[in-house]
């Protein structure tokens, strides 16, 4: 069989040639993740729908969090994007609580809140890493093993 060369960078003073077949392969590798994208379900987008309910609406922010964590575990998987922003949703009400003088928080709401932050910081980190941002990850990763550390958990 004839194994045509395929130049990735035909404008290159040095062109980097390859066969056919490596590059449909390679085609088949770089696109396979957007292939593999499963989209909701009914059930699912059901779930979705009842929980940006519960965000727009809850009064305590413990309840929000929860919600933005459910819907995260729904969605980002196949919507690294979207599980970016509810993290971070969680990790900006989390630092608020956390970090706010004014704010008395019992033992167990405490917990809560690291808990959550060290959760959606670990979470941001793995969907940074999937996307090629290691400097980010890496410092979000750091903070959640010292948040576990702090709860004594280990993940």
């Amino acid at each position: 069989m004839n194994n045509q060369q395929v130049a990735i960078c035909p404008d290159a003073s040095a062109s980097l040639a390859i066969g056919i077949h490596q590059f449909v392969l390679l085609l088949i590798f770089c696109l396979s993740p957007k292939w593999g994208q499963a989209q909701l379900n009914p059930k699912q987008k059901a779930k979705v729908d009842s929980l940006q309910q519960v965000v727009a609406s809850a009064e305590q922010d413990t309840i929000v969090i929860q919600a933005l964590t459910k819907w995260d575990d729904l969605v980002s998987y196949d919507n690294p994007t979207l599980g970016i922003e509810l993290n971070e949703k969680i990790e900006a009400l989390c630092q608020k609580k956390l970090n706010d003088e004014s704010i008395v928080l019992g033992d167990q709401e405490k917990k809560f809140y690291q808990q959550s932050l060290a959760d959606a910081l670990r979470d941001l980190a793995y969907i940074r890493i999937d996307r090629g941002e290691y400097d980010p990850s890496l410092d979000q990763l750091e903070r959640s093993q010292h948040l576990y550390e702090l709860l004594d958990l280990k993940k």
